[in-house]
């Protein structure tokens, strides 16, 4: 995140500091996230009541915690996040640079692995937006969201009877990095109701994240496995959509707040707790259920639509920023 990190050697670029004019001392050294960096002085036990002494793992930001919590450990495995955003964290046994600059490329919390990151801008959000700009019936509810849109859902068939969504509110990131495009509902009709609407986000966001996985793919990863986890994937509507767009089954795990997780693996590596991480995986992780559809042959031409909408709005969306 500050370009400033040699990805394939693990370590702070010194070429890149220089490009910058940034001095290298403003920044900590790096480690692997099961490292013990240090341990709770007097004053911090003071101030939050954990012992003097407590070791202190250097850990991992949310998302790679989140994966390595779902059980994402070896290559080819995809760890989907339905939140706020649409996040798709691709594990590898090598860098997997993307010279088109459509996906990410980072070091993964584990040594030795990396991971390729697609993010889709507004995914859960999208349904939040739905929910307060036209819901007034559940606008001042604060229920799940997600679980709240089932029933209403459940009978609307795949394809929302012609009715297609941009999930782009807020620009989109990857693949495509353009903070000009915008949401689009595409193909209203008489048919169109509320429910289908509803859908027709489930179903954007989940072509949105296809694409990103379609788009690792082409740089050489076999996808072995998905996982997955998130407030989205509470939705028993969902999830079958999801499963038939991207064509793979879909596993969940028992633990949903899978982020605590990861961060406790990392911890007991580095306090020595786990001989390995696939021993603490075996302890700590399980899968809850597996969502396997068949495939959809609407969604298959209903995929390359939502691409090709894209595609022609895309000079629009610039032309109309600027206006």
């Amino acid at each position: 995140g500050t370009l400033l990190f040699d990805v394939r050697n693990r370590k702070w670029s010194d070429e890149m500091f220089n490009f910058f004019s940034i001095p290298r001392s403003v920044f900590p050294d790096a480690a692997p996230s099961a490292t013990i960096m240090g341990r709770i002085t007097r004053e911090i036990a003071q101030q939050t009541g954990l012992p003097e002494g407590t070791p202190v793992a250097n850990g991992s930001a949310d998302n790679s915690a989140a994966a390595l919590g779902a059980g994402m450990v070896d290559k080819g495995q995809v760890t989907l996040i339905i939140g706020t955003a649409g996040v798709i964290s691709a594990c590898s046994d090598s860098p997997l640079p993307d010279e088109k600059h459509r996906v990410l490329c980072w070091n993964y919390c584990l040594e030795d692995r990396w991971i390729n990151i697609g993010v889709t801008q507004t995914a859960g959000e999208s349904l939040n937006w739905f929910k307060k700009a036209f819901d007034y019936e559940n606008k001042k509810s604060s229920g799940d969201i997600f679980s709240a849109y089932d029933k209403e859902t459940a009978d609307i068939p795949d394809g929302c009877d012609g009715l297609m969504f941009l999930p782009y509110l807020n620009g989109e990131r990857t693949p495509y990095w353009d903070s000009n495009a915008r949401g689009v509902f595409f193909g209203i009709n008489m048919k169109s109701t509320k429910p289908h609407f509803i859908k027709s986000i489930m179903e954007g966001v989940s072509f949105a994240l296809r694409h990103n996985i379609e788009t690792v793919e082409s740089l050489g990863m076999a996808v072995d496995q998905v996982l997955a986890v998130g407030g989205g994937l509470k939705s028993p509507v969902w999830l079958p959509v999801l499963s038939r767009i991207i064509q793979r089954p879909i596993n969940t795990v028992a633990v949903p707040d899978t982020g605590n997780v990861g961060n406790s693996i990392i911890a007991g590596l580095a306090l020595g707790e786990f001989a390995s991480v696939e021993e603490a995986t075996r302890q700590l992780i399980s899968i809850d259920r597996t969502i396997k559809s068949p495939p959809s042959e609407k969604y298959e031409k209903r995929y390359l639509h939502f691409l090709g909408l894209y595609e022609d709005l895309k000079e629009r969306f610039a032309s109309y920023a600027e206006s």
